[in-house]
């Protein structure tokens, strides 16, 4: 898992040989509205649409790009600007970086040179050939629907429930590289290979010590964008970890908590209280109020697409810190769900 995560959103959808693709791509944004409410288009063909809705982190460059072919993105790509100098790529920003190597034909050949999180969707249009690639790790959804009729995607699996009524929808693969021909009506699939899990150590302790550090440090610092952030914080070892190190990058970040109310104060809260003041943070305690639980989870399942007892038990708080992060104009939240795990 990786270490931390930054949650921000954005929602593709793709529909093929349907000639009302641009109406379904429309109605399939309207659906996933939540995943990004800055900037939303499509554009479309004879019989095909790709939509997007932008949830704007760097730069705000409405997608669909188009091109020689059309692209669109969820993703967060820390070594974009890397990459526009070792290609001579002029881009805005990472999702336009992105469409230019496809446009020059480097990826999806060199798709592992991309570092950070992503869904994206690549049609060349002459050659009708669609690209649906996501990150190793998968942080990014991409679900897809094939039939006899035609071809569908989207970030979420309910977005093509209502607009296809398949009941054949996979979520790819993020160890595959999709490719689908609308002549023929063919999908077919390349194999990535996997990160080495097993590599050789030949360095002392200490400095294991010092690398693992290091990569803690790089790992956060390139999530961060130039701007405030909220920390979902426990005043456990993972998310007090990530704010030390925030701290210590000097990044403007607010950490928020959630707790069920009660007779006596939760016990993560009382923990996130004490480490924050001992660390010197701002923190917001948000109290959850057992006769608004009800009303969460009809908001939550569907926004999770899971009913899962412990996805939804981490869900209410999540969004209850989310909701307030909003309301104080944060844009992208960073937790370290899991990450202790490293220590283990």
């Amino acid at each position: 898992m990786q270490y931390v995560q930054g949650m921000s959103m954005c929602a593709i959808i793709g529909i093929f040989r349907n000639k009302e693709a641009g109406r379904m791509a429309a109605e399939g944004l309207s659906i996933m509205e939540s995943r990004g409410r800055d900037r939303s288009g499509i554009e479309s063909g004879d019989c095909w649409a790709i939509g997007h809705n932008l949830h704007a982190i760097v730069g705000n460059i409405k997608q669909p790009l188009k091109g020689r072919g059309v692209f669109a993105a969820n993703c967060e790509i820390y070594n974009w600007k890397d990459l526009c100098q070792k290609y001579g790529i002029k881009a805005g920003n990472d999702a336009e970086a992105v469409f230019m190597m496809s446009e020059n034909g480097i990826l999806p050949e060199r798709i592992d040179e991309l570092d950070g999180d992503y869904a994206l969707a690549y049609y060349q249009i002459k050659e009708q050939r669609l690209i649906l690639a996501r990150d190793l790790i998968g942080v990014k959804p991409l679900w897809f629907a094939e039939s006899p009729e035609g071809f569908g995607f989207a970030s979420e699996k309910k977005a093509l429930e209502r607009i296809t009524g398949s009941d054949n929808i996979q979520e790819l693969n993020p160890r595959k590289v999709l490719i689908y021909n609308p002549a023929n009506n063919k999908v077919s699939f390349k194999r990535r290979s996997f990160y080495d899990i097993t590599p050789e150590h030949t360095e002392t302790e200490e400095e294991q010590k010092s690398r693992v550090l290091e990569l803690l440090r790089k790992s956060i610092e390139k999530r961060v964008p130039k701007k405030k952030v909220g920390l979902l914080f426990s005043g456990g070892i993972d998310s007090t970890l990530l704010a030390m190190m925030l701290k210590s990058l000097d990044v403007d970040f607010t950490c928020y908590t959630a707790a069920l109310e009660s007779g006596t104060e939760a016990e993560d809260a009382v923990y996130a209280r004490k480490v924050a003041e001992e660390l010197g943070l701002k923190l917001r305690i948000m109290k959850i109020e057992l006769e608004n639980v009800r009303d969460y989870l009809k908001k939550i399942v569907p926004l999770i697409e899971d009913s899962n007892v412990v996805k939804v038990g981490v869900a209410v708080p999540f969004y209850v810190c989310c909701e307030q992060a909003k309301k104080d104009g944060v844009k992208v939240m960073l937790s370290g769900l899991g990450s202790e795990e490293i220590f283990a």
